[in-house]
């Protein structure tokens, strides 16, 4: 019999993706010896926080990071649901589509903050959990350690898509932290020059702001 695939699910905001997110990626990848990563860009929030991108160009700028890497892609699985969208919906469809329970990439600050996600309890049965370090979450570690969950220090990246918006406000360039593809759509549309766009994601999905 082939053994199933090891794949897994990396939610957020990606606005926009930038190489802390390939990297997170790429170690998990690597330790955990996934066949495949999943992004998926976060639609509308069923709590709070805005989006400056709209769903559409944060789609365009993963595809263009993610272009000639087999291992990754991206999908619209939440951006083309209705509003709003949860996580937990999200890993049942791919649990129905794969037939296995996805393994599901996780902030400490996320894990922390799990009790007020819906459906909590049944999230940590219907997938794999990993999870990575995050800055200001250093009580993750060993709440996925009581969890049984695997922790991954190696994981810690300290760039910013809050910070990363705030520079192209300023004019300043997003050279070396994000990837060149993305880099180059972001300057010639001004994705992030313009005041902050109508547009929500989802708050389960902060840790990746």
């Amino acid at each position: 019999m082939t053994p199933k695939k090891r794949r897994a699910l990396f939610g957020g905001s990606f606005d926009p993706i930038h190489n802390g997110h390939l990297m997170i990626a790429e170690v998990i990848r690597q330790m955990e010896r996934l066949d495949e990563v999943v992004f998926i860009p976060a639609a509308q929030s069923p709590h709070k926080a805005s989006t400056q991108a709209s769903a559409e160009a944060r789609v365009r700028l993963l595809q263009a990071a993610l272009r000639g890497v087999p291992y990754f892609r991206c999908s619209r699985v939440e951006v083309d649901r209705p509003a709003p969208s949860f996580t937990i919906d999200t890993i049942r469809t791919y649990r129905n589509r794969w037939r296995q329970r996805p393994f599901l990439i996780l902030g400490g600050d996320a894990l922390l903050d799990l009790h007020s996600w819906r459906e909590s309890a049944a999230l940590l049965q219907e997938c794999h959990p990993i999870i990575f370090a995050r800055p200001g979450a250093p009580a993750a570690e060993q709440t996925a350690a009581d969890l049984g969950l695997p922790y991954h220090a190696e994981a810690l990246s300290h760039i910013s898509s809050s910070i990363l918006r705030r520079m192209a406000r300023r004019g300043l360039s997003m050279r070396w932290q994000v990837p060149e593809a993305v880099r180059r759509i972001i300057e010639s549309e001004n994705l992030y020059e313009k005041a902050s766009a109508p547009g929500t994601i989802d708050a389960e999905r902060r840790q990746h702001s």
